[in-house]
């Protein structure tokens, strides 16, 4: 069983969750083929959605996981999990700044031709980083959960605000978020609390810059 958790717990990386939402409503068809909204991620051209995903990718996951590998080598943290709290606020930052990055690139390179739900991806995590700067001085907030939370609070915006988009990819997302808090609390990485709070913080930050934004 802790090797299956262990599995789960690296499928489902905070820095992978982001985008799988992102790659989940970028592809899977709206119930309404004609979709409801003008940007209704799935109408966008196949171009355009692999511009996305690499841009997303170099950002959120490939440079901040060379980053975090970097700093582990360095011994700048003891494990890649950054376990220790103590060792979470430069981490925290590198994240802050890739976010950051990320939304102003998209803004500089074609903000009227990029729809404003991807906008407030990269925005709303900014938000949820300095929110974690602030609440890993308080409690070891389960990193993992709040990506989980932020997948599933860009999704429910998104099912929200398209009326005829199935909500049975939302179901599945918190099914995945109560899959990897659940190993979480069984490898004994976080308590029950620290993972509920990480997902509510992440989903509630996201939902309101989404709606918000758009």
């Amino acid at each position: 069983m802790e090797t299956v958790a262990k599995i789960i717990s690296w499928l489902f990386l905070p820095l992978f969750m982001p985008m799988y939402a992102l790659i989940a409503l970028l592809f899977l068809p709206s119930e309404n083929p004609y979709c409801f909204y003008y940007d209704c991620l799935f109408m966008l051209t196949e171009p355009a959605k692999w511009a996305l995903i690499y841009m997303f990718s170099i950002f959120l996951v490939v440079a901040p996981g060379l980053s975090f590998i970097i700093m582990y080598r360095w011994n700048m943290i003891s494990t890649i999990e950054m376990d220790d709290k103590n060792e979470r606020p430069f981490p925290i930052v590198v994240m802050l700044m890739y976010s950051v990055v990320l939304y102003l690139a998209m803004l500089w390179v074609a903000p009227a031709q990029i729809s404003r739900f991807i906008l407030s991806f990269p925005l709303a995590g900014v938000f949820v980083v300095i929110a974690f700067y602030f609440l890993n001085k308080w409690k070891k907030i389960s990193i993992h959960a709040a990506g989980a939370g932020i997948a599933t609070g860009f999704i429910l915006a998104y099912t929200l605000l398209h009326p005829f988009y199935s909500i049975a990819l939302l179901g599945l997302f918190v099914l995945f978020s109560g899959v990897v808090m659940s190993a979480r609390v069984y490898l004994m990485k976080h308590t029950i609390f620290e993972v509920t709070v990480g997902w509510f913080t992440g989903l509630f930050i996201t939902f309101m810059t989404v709606l918000l934004y758009v």
